[in-house]
């Protein structure tokens, strides 16, 4: 077949793929991987026409961001993890380790801030407060990273990044979205910075019909702090399957289930004496009855290339097996 003209070669692609109305369209996908070319002409408009209506839409528009705890401090629904010992910035060191972390960005506002504030000499610790208070408020005012309540979009989650997504079964359009957290730092001993992390431990549920977000209940036994952080995930049926997940200061090597029907978590039994060592933020992806992960971080210097394999078809009733 590589002897044909392109003319021939896209007479044909036009033919295995005049029925297709979605991505992906397998046939395209075998004859794309054949030769460069092929790939090629399978890129032209009028191979798949429904492709030119194809676009990428923000849901949430009115959604907050967060700058990872460096702009505004954490708070509720966020919870802190209790593994530092340390104690939360006051006013005055929080905005000048906010000051000094945009300037480490090579953020120029801020460059130029601190700029006036060096040839403004003897100004007051009170001045200098309402200076970055009120560059803080003109610059990030829409970061602070709480949850939005009363707005058009529901409650909406706390901005986090290393959360866990899914689309809920059944034909209503949902997406179903927990885990996750963001860093802070906090003072500890001789005056030091250290981070302090901050997890997502509630469940929210968007609609995409509606844009509205929900705060979803949920029963059962919990997985602990930041286990769904960074984690490996897979949605089999109902059954929500974690596996893994955490930070440098507190990886996990256990599973937790949560049931999207009844809302019911669950800690999975491992049948298994083989399992991995705790880590996070492994390479994943599901296959049949099978969680796949690879890789993965258990330590802030110390990373895995193991590939291992969990068995999640008795998910449902409480039981999973692991193997490298």
């Amino acid at each position: 077949m590589e002897s044909l003209l392109p003319e021939a070669k896209l007479s044909i692609l036009r033919y295995i793929c005049g029925g297709s109305e979605c991505l992906p369209a397998a046939s395209l996908q075998a004859l794309s991987q054949a030769a460069v070319e092929w790939h090629r002409l399978s890129l032209q408009p009028e191979v798949l026409p429904f492709r030119s209506s194809l676009a990428c839409e923000l849901l949430t528009p009115c959604g907050p961001c967060k700058r990872a705890g460096d702009v505004w401090p954490p708070a509720a629904p966020l919870a802190r993890d209790g593994t530092r010992h340390s104690e939360e910035l006051g006013e005055r060191d929080f905005l000048a380790h906010f000051l000094h972390t945009c300037i480490r960005r090579g953020y120029v506002p801020a460059e130029e801030l601190h700029a006036r504030h060096l040839r403004q000499q003897g100004i007051t610790l009170e001045a200098w407060l309402q200076d970055m208070r009120a560059f803080r408020q003109s610059h990030f005012a829409h970061e602070a990273g709480q949850e939005l309540r009363d707005r058009p979009e529901g409650e909406s989650p706390s901005p986090v990044w290393g959360a866990a997504a899914c689309v809920l079964p059944g034909p209503r359009r949902r997406v179903c979205v927990l885990g996750g957290g963001c860093y802070s730092s906090e003072l500890a001993a001789q005056s030091s910075l250290v981070e302090v992390f901050w997890h997502q431990p509630l469940v929210h549920v968007f609609d995409v019909e509606s844009r509205w977000w929900s705060r979803q209940a949920v029963s059962g036994t919990a997985p602990p702090a930041a286990h769904t952080f960074a984690t490996t995930h897979a949605l089999h049926g109902s059954t929500w399957v974690f596996w893994c997940g955490g930070y440098y200061l507190q990886a996990h090597n256990t599973s937790f289930a949560l049931d999207v029907e009844s809302w019911q978590w669950r800690e999975l039994a491992n049948s298994s004496p083989s399992r991995p060592s705790p880590r996070y933020s492994m390479a994943s992806f599901s296959h049949g009855s099978a969680l796949f992960g690879w890789g993965g971080r258990s330590a802030e210097n110390k990373y895995s290339s193991e590939l291992w394999r969990m068995d999640t078809s008795r998910a449902a009733q409480g039981v999973v097996q692991t193997q490298e």
